[in-house]
C-alpha cells in the first residue's frame, strides 16, 4: 500500500494508440519548440504532457463531488 510520506513509484504501462494530425498556427508551433529545448524534450513529449495535463484536471473536476448546501 503506498503511504503518503513515500515516495509515488511511477510504472509505465503500455497502452493502445493512435496517430492523429493535429494543424497548429506556425507561431504555436515554434513557441512549442522552444519551450520542448528548455526542458530538454521533444514537441510530441511535450504536447503529451500538456494534453495529459489538461486532461487529467477536466477528468477531476468533471468527476468532482458538489459540496452539500449550507
Amino acid at each position: 500500500m503506498h503511504m503518503p510520506d513515500e515516495p509515488a513509484e511511477l510504472r509505465w504501462q503500455p497502452r493502445a494508440s493512435e496517430d492523429v494530425t493535429l494543424r497548429i498556427p506556425s507561431d504555436t508551433l515554434d513557441a512549442l519548440r522552444e519551450v520542448a529545448e528548455r526542458r530538454d524534450m521533444s514537441v510530441e513529449a511535450l504536447m503529451k504532457l500538456y494534453v495529459g495535463t489538461s486532461l487529467h484536471r477536466d477528468l477531476e473536476r468533471a468527476f468532482e463531488t458538489p459540496s452539500p448546501d449550507p
